[in-house]
Order: C-alpha cells, then sequence, then structure tokens
C-alpha cells in the first residue's frame, strides 16, 4: 500500500472506521461501499442517481473504497437529463462544497510509511500538536521482522 499510493518514504495514512465517519457527517450525506465492476462485461444498475457514482472498474478492487457522497439536487439539469440504459438520471452539480469534520472524531489514529526515518514522524506529531490535534502516531511495523514463538 506504502508504494502504491506514495512516491516517498515520507508519507501517513489516517486510520479511521466507517461508525467514526458516520459521526462526523450530517445525516443527509451518504455512504456506501464502492462496487468494482468490468465496464465491458457488467451493467450499473438504473434507477437511482447516486449508482454510478458508486461504481470503479474492477482493477480498483484492492481499494476496498468506502465513498461519501452529498448533493444538492433538486431539479433535472437545465441543459436536459443525463441517460443512462434507457433510465433518466439527475446530474450531478459541478461545484465541489467542503463540509468540516471535527478530525479527532474521525481518525483513529496516524500511521507513518514503515521506512520513513524518525524525524518525519517528529515532524508529523509537531503538525498534530501545533493544531491542537491529539491523535495517536505510530509507525508502520510492515517492514519489521517478524515475531516467531520459539
Amino acid at each position: 500500500m506504502w508504494k502504491l499510493y506514495s512516491t516517498t518514504n515520507e508519507s501517513v495514512c489516517l486510520q479511521g472506521t466507517f461508525g467514526r465517519l458516520r459521526h462526523v457527517l450530517d445525516a443527509d450525506i451518504h455512504i456506501g461501499m464502492i462496487n468494482y465492476i468490468s465496464y465491458e462485461l457488467d451493467k450499473i444498475p438504473a434507477g437511482n442517481t447516486f449508482w454510478p457514482l458508486m461504481h470503479k472498474r474492477k482493477s480498483f478492487e484492492h481499494e476496498r473504497e468506502l465513498r461519501a457522497i452529498w448533493t444538492k439536487i433538486d431539479k433535472i439539469s437545465e441543459a436536459g437529463p443525463a441517460v443512462a440504459s434507457g433510465h433518466e438520471y439527475q446530474t450531478a452539480p459541478e461545484t465541489t462544497i467542503w463540509k468540516r469534520v471535527n478530525l479527532e472524531s474521525l481518525v483513529e489514529s496516524v500511521f507513518i510509511s514503515p521506512t520513513a526515518k524518525p524525524w518525519f514522524t517528529d515532524l508529523v506529531k509537531g503538525v498534530l500538536m501545533r493544531y491542537g490535534l491529539s491523535l495517536p502516531v505510530r509507525q508502520s511495523d510492515l517492514a519489521a521482522e517478524p515475531f516467531h514463538l520459539k
């Protein structure tokens, strides 16, 4: 994961849970697991505006992504409806709206890349302290030698 999502040894991973995410987001934000499909073989179910947003190519299946979506769709777009498989979908607005969340409620732990140098762990802890965040920080033990019982 570290090599797949980062091009440097100095990287972090934020760990949380579905429950924590649901807790920090408003009730009108939809949360769901992404469905991984072959766009050549599978069809996205029709009849739900969010379904096209909840699908990705099967080659990304290793991500096991959870997606949170909020939209303010109250009518079909002035430009006309998007059509998929003979069903009409409302088109999503083109504006992005950022939602603030309480990071201490969302994040369970901060993991540092297993190949990061000690100075980077100190830097991450310092940034968290500067912004008043009290989160556990630890280096991933992915590169550590396995523990064997004798």
